[in-house]
């Protein structure tokens, strides 16, 4: 499965490539198939809301705006159906629109990233609620303070659907650098007040260009920012995650979680943070395990206790959340 999403009791699995993805649930001793299949082409990333009813699928091409869509599809029966007609851009020229989405609790709003979305100008999020049969966007589009092509490269939502979050790997544009280190990948929190998109705080920076958002609590009030490419000393791409939580409007640094500083791993390539916020799992899809390269592993972090346990090694993995 290239994508994969789980339910919020844990019982029910989305597995998807890019032309399908599948239904399965837990019934206490295994997983099956419950033949809720949907075929679509070009699937870049799917999304399941809290309940395990409802999907959201981001589908695009990258050439062409009219095979570049968001969907939404809701359980009805024993099958999937969809939710309305498909989301489309509200510019004909962005052609990366639906690289990534993310989907809230009930399944009625969902957000849209779009990085790399105009030749000249900066990626964007864009939010869609549905009312009366129909998708229809929240507020404006949200646009970086920071402006960069890869905005909305990684996007997520809050369970109540009124926080959503995006990020980008650099925030360069148009030779402008914002955050005081260089061209490094950020993160950005916005709450809807009165319909309107209000940045939280201010954007928070990485120390990397790979810096990039990985994760949001279900209430929006902890974001992980995941930096693969950070090195310590001569070793390159070791990794790190920083853990940040919304105090006063303010993102303070929960501190830093390094990856095997004598590997280059790539920790925090993929991170998954739970609903609560005091669990993180932490990938590192290229560490060097019983003489295997790039087996990968997972490491799961308690930040409120520091108890930590990592997985068995994946042999062959390329996911950076892949386990055996």
């Amino acid at each position: 499965g290239r994508y994969v999403s789980i339910s919020g009791d844990g019982n029910r699995l989305i597995v998807g490539n890019y032309n399908a993805y599948e239904t399965y649930e837990w019934d206490g001793n295994s997983w099956g198939n419950i033949n809720l299949t949907v075929s679509l082409s070009n699937i870049h990333q799917i999304e399941l809301n809290y309940f395990g009813d409802r999907v959201v699928v981001g589908s695009h091409t990258g050439n062409h705006f009219s095979t570049t869509f968001a969907s939404v599809w809701f359980q009805d029966n024993s099958s999937w159906s969809q939710l309305g007609s498909n989301i489309l851009s509200n510019n004909s020229s962005n052609y990366t629109f639906a690289e990534s989405v993310d989907i809230d609790s009930i399944g009625n709003r969902i957000v849209i990233g779009s990085p790399d979305a105009y030749s000249s100008s900066s990626g964007y999020l864009e939010i869609y609620e549905y009312v009366n049969s129909n998708w229809l966007q929240l507020g404006s589009d949200i646009i970086s303070v920071p402006q960069s092509y890869s905005f909305g490269h990684e996007v997520f939502i809050s369970s109540d659907g009124n926080i959503v979050a995006g990020s980008a790997y650099q925030n360069e544009f148009q030779n402008i650098s914002y955050c005081s280190l260089g061209y490094l990948g950020f993160a950005e929190v916005y709450e809807n007040i009165g319909n309107n998109w209000q940045l939280v705080g201010s954007t928070v920076c990485g120390e990397t260009n790979s810096s990039e958002l990985v994760s949001l609590s279900s209430d929006g009030k902890k974001i992980v920012l995941g930096e693969h490419s950070y090195n310590v000393g001569q070793v390159n791409d070791v990794g790190k995650i920083t853990i940040f939580e919304n105090i006063n409007n303010n993102w303070i640094s929960n501190g830093d979680i390094i990856g095997d500083s004598t590997e280059s791993g790539k920790f925090g390539l993929g991170c998954v943070l739970s609903n609560n916020g005091e669990i993180v799992a932490v990938g590192s899809p290229s560490m060097y395990v019983n003489t295997s390269s790039n087996s990968g592993t997972i490491e799961v972090f308690n930040i409120s206790t520091g108890i930590q346990y990592t997985s068995p090694a994946c042999s062959g993995c390329t996911d950076s959340l892949a386990l055996n």
